[in-house]
Order: structure tokens, then sequence, then C-alpha cells
């Protein structure tokens, strides 16, 4: 019998009514809390001290990137050459990672394994002229190839990766739809006891794998998928553009979504890693692409995945960052279907489910990540999707504001920082948007592009903490709950880079303890006020002790750089 991780998502929750059936436990886009404005004071108490211990080191850094799909905007903007630049180039973001859609309506001949993805002359003729007439299918991938053709020739990104959201139709259980999302019967709901217990009933006979839950691969077109993701690779790398790494599944727990995706179960997606898709992309001599997944929705759900699949042939274990609740629960959830037998031990799991419904806070950022339950050994960990549209579920559009940029602040600052399986690269969802909209990093309205706090968050990690980079120890005495410090440095100099989010509305006047000499210690920072990108400088000043006086400015982001002597 498959025993499945049933969670519950939706896009609002209004009480403790809980959305449609999902494979992952999150809780999207809730609306923002709202208060009085709050009194800015500044706390000068040099007892507050961040220490640094240079020999005790983590992970290695990999970088830091974001997607090259849902191009068409891009492609299309008169802005281009310029989000681009703010993307990747030296004067913007400078990420190194770049992450690409495997499209699933490119020509597949199955005899010859060939790929055809649009060449330099389609690619290079523009978004005028014949364009236009082009279909949709066409045009996505048109603009997709225009952006990592003019990313690798402009700025040589060193890491490039791609995911499939689906194989070709005709390659899936149900051919005639794209999406994995499953229409269940009506249920009464999950307001009350009595009317929760009525609906896992009739859902019953999908817990228990009996009726088809999702649309996945076809078991027996899984061989010409691989092939058609090895012809992928060599179609682009023919045109100059080398795959680093590739993903078979874009969240393989979804199953709510309208958008093209596919269902996996976790030992089908292992089988078919260790089956077919290593041994297609050696048969095409791509020995030296990674394989990289699961790619759950949520962080936990991949350790759910991982535990429960053959993961020998995942060179690179990838997770998304989007928020996810009740993990805690773990084993009760797996065997939910063990609820419908013992009220008593129903009424217990979903008085667990109210009351972490209660705890939720508001966003898609998943704020609070878990550790793995399993040790990574050598193994890379990469964070390949993260993005926060919780405000679109109010109406009120994106929000460019300090709170969004400390929202991501705070997760790149605990997934950098985790326990166990700490990230070594973060891949933000989308570079840019035709609209306000934090699913992106940039916002081209009407030709005028707007630079949400995101973005310049996101540049105090990609821009100083360089590709190979270590991290090492970094803590705080005090006030725990508002100051977040990590520190990275190259391992074989003594350049430094220290990162601190202070999520509280008092400014800190504290110390920093190197526990080293430096000579000089400069900085910049991000706050609501900032109106230029990484030009603000900190306020800091060393004592004759060799300890640095910091002043970190309240609800801000603050970047130091340094070098050991």
């Amino acid at each position: 019998m498959n025993q499945i991780f049933y969670t519950m998502k939706s896009k609002r929750i209004f009480g403790h009514a809980v959305g449609i059936l999902s494979i992952s436990f999150m809780v999207i886009g809730c609306a923002p809390r709202t208060g009085e404005d709050e009194i800015i004071t500044e706390i000068d108490d040099p007892s507050t001290e961040i220490t640094l211990d240079w020999d005790k080191t983590y992970q290695e850094i990999d970088g830091f990137g974001t997607f090259a799909g849902r191009a068409k905007p891009l492609y299309e903007s008169e802005n281009r050459d310029s989000i681009i630049e703010y993307l990747w180039g030296p004067s913007g973001l400078q990420l190194n990672m770049i992450r690409a859609e495997i499209l699933y309506e490119y020509p597949f001949d199955e005899n010859s394994g060939e790929v055809t993805v649009p060449g330099n002359a389609e690619i290079n003729a523009g978004p005028g002229g014949i364009y236009h007439s082009l279909g949709e299918i066409r045009k996505q991938q048109i603009a997709q190839g225009w952006i990592l053709k003019n990313v690798e020739e402009k700025y040589q990104v060193p890491i490039k990766l791609a995911s499939a959201w689906s194989p070709p139709l005709y390659m899936r259980l149900d051919s005639t739809q794209g999406h994995s999302k499953v229409k269940l019967p009506e249920i009464p709901g999950f307001s009350n006891l009595e009317d929760a217990q009525r609906s896992i009933k009739i859902l019953e006979p999908y817990i228990k794998g009996e009726k088809l839950i999702a649309n996945g691969v076809n078991p027996e077109k899984r061989p010409d998928f691989a092939r058609y993701l090895a012809g992928f690779v060599n179609a682009y790398k023919e045109m100059g553009i080398e795959f680093d790494a590739i993903s078979p599944s874009n969240e393989p727990d979804n199953v709510v979504s309208e958008w093209v995706n596919a269902f996996w179960m976790p030992g089908d997606l292992g089988r078919f890693i260790s089956d077919d898709l290593r041994p297609a992309l050696d048969k095409e001599g791509l020995q030296d692409v990674k394989i990289i997944g699961p790619e759950n929705a949520g962080w936990a759900t991949n350790d759910l995945f991982l535990n429960n699949m053959d993961r020998s042939n995942i060179d690179i274990y990838a997770g998304h960052g989007y928020k996810e609740i009740m993990m805690h629960i773990g084993e009760r959830l797996v065997r939910v279907e063990e609820a419908t037998e013992n009220t008593e031990d129903f009424e217990s799991w979903y008085n667990a489910l109210n009351e972490a419904l209660s705890r939720e806070t508001h966003g898609d950022l998943n704020t609070d990540p878990i550790p793995w339950s399993f040790s990574t050994g050598d193994k890379k960990v990469w964070l390949t999707e993260a993005s926060d549209d919780s405000q679109q579920a109010t109406g009120k559009g994106g929000d460019a504001s300090m709170s969004a940029g400390l929202k991501l602040a705070t997760q790149m600052h605990k997934f950098l920082t985790l326990e166990g399986n700490s990230i070594n690269a973060y891949v933000y969802w989308l570079g840019m948007l035709d609209n306000d909209n934090n699913e992106a990093l940039i916002w081209d309205i009407n030709g005028s592009l707007k630079f949400p706090k995101t973005y310049d968050v996101m540049g105090h990690f990609s821009r100083d903490i360089e590709p190979g980079y270590i991290r090492f120890g970094a803590k705080v005495n005090k006030h725990p709950e508002d100051l977040l410090p990590s520190a990275y440095r190259d391992p074989d100099t003594g350049k430094m880079t220290v990162v601190i989010v202070n999520r509280g509305s008092d400014a800190y006047r504290t110390t920093l303890n190197p526990g080293f000499d430096t000579d000089e210690l400069k900085g910049y920072q991000t706050t609501d006020n900032s109106t230029v990108h990484w030009k603000e400088e900190v306020v800091v000043t060393k004592e004759e002790s060799g300890k640095w006086t910091v002043l970190i400015p309240a609800k801000s982001v603050i970047t130091l750089v340094g070098e050991r002597n």
C-alpha cells in the first residue's frame, strides 16, 4: 500500500479551515499583519557582542542565483540588457548561478534522442518582427534561449542548472493534461472535528493509493523521458551553453497547482534517477553533468522523500524554501489513514493541526527550516527556489519595503546556518517580472524599473560572499531574536565577509570581536530609508583592544568586509 505524506495547502486560511490536499505541508499567502507604527530607539550596549571563530568552519559556498524561466517578460522588455546586468553583472547582484526550465514542448526524435532548441538565428532576431507571429510555446523557448546565451556571453556565469516540470505530454499517465492537480470529491471540510473525520473518510481511497492521486510520468515512458533530458543538455551544449546540473522533478510533491508539473512518489523518483537518467546521461558522454533533487516545495518534505528513495545517484541534494507546517508530527501524518480507524488518535492529530495553523506567521518564505534527519555526508545542498507572493493574496501588489527584505534576509540566514544540512547555494525564484510581485527581484512596470528591498538584501549575500568561501563561526551573546550574524572567509587568504541581520525595532551599538587582528573593516547597510544599492556606509570604529564598535540600524541588513592580518 502506498503511504503518502499528506498536507493541506491553500492560498488563504480562514479560521482553521484548510485548503485542498497537497503532498507537502505548506500554507501559502496569508495576509500580512498590520499594526501601529513602532518607536525606534538606539541601544548602546557594549556588552552585546558578536564573536567570530575563525577556526570553527562549516560548509563551502557555491554561490547565489535566480531563474531564467518565466522568460518572456524579460526578453520582451526594452530594459532587458540592463536587467541582466542588474542580476548577473558586476554593478548588480553579481549572481554566479542561473537556473533554467527544461521545457516539455521541444521537438524530440525518439530514435536519435535529439532535442531541438531555438538556434542562434531565432534567438538573435529579437522580440520584433516574426517573433510576434509565433505561438506562446515557441516564444518561451526563444526567450529563455536568449537569456541563457546573453548571460553566458556577457558574464560567463559558472554554474548553470535546469529543472524539468514535466515530460512531453505524451509521456504522462494522462496525456490530456499537463498538471498534476487532483480533482477530489467534495468534502465537508476541516472546520470542526466531525467534518474533518468525514472528510478524511471520503479521501481514504486516495490516501491508501487505491485511486490515482496525481498525474505523473508513465512508467513505460521513463527511459524516453531520461533521453529527452539528456537531449536537452546536448542541444544547449552545441550552442556553447553547458549545464552543470539538472533536476528531473520540479516539486514532485505538488498536486494542487494549475501549472504544468509531474507528480512522483519518492521510490519511483529514486529508481528513475538510478535506472534511467544517470545511464542516459552517461551514454551521451555527459558524465560530468550532476543530478540534483528531489526539489520538493517544502524543505522537510525533501527529508521525507530522501529517506524513502534511492538517493545514491543524486549528486546534489536540492529543495525549495516555501513554508510548511506540521512536520513535527511526522509519522502520524505519514500514516494518516490510521486516524480514520482510531478516533482518539485522529482527535489529537486534528488538534495538533489547528494548533500549528494558529501559530503560522504570514507569508510564503520558510523562515524556520527543519534540519533533515540524516547526514548529507560530502554531498552539497542547494536551495533552488524561493520567493514570497503573500502580498498578491491580499490584492495589494508587491511589498517593496524592508519588511519583505527582512523576511528574505531571515530565510537566507536560517538556511545558510541550518544545523546539519546548511545550504551551499541559494537560488531565488524569478529575476524579473513586468508587475509589482515579490516572486521577482526586479519589477519592470511600464518600462520603469523598480527595485524592492529584497533585491538589495540579496546583494548583501551575493556580492561579497564569493564562491569558494567557507562559513565560519559567528554568534551573538544577547538579543538573538533580533540579531542574526553569519561569517564567511576565503580558505586561502585572510579575506572575510560578515552579514548581520537586525530584525528588531531597535538600533544596536554593539561590539564585534573578531578574535584576531584586522586593520580595516568596511561595510554597507540597507534600511527602509536607503535610496542607493550597497553604498550607505556602516558606522564602525576600531577600539584599542582590537574589537570593533558597530552601529546596526533597526530593521536592517549590514555587510562587513575585511581581511585578517
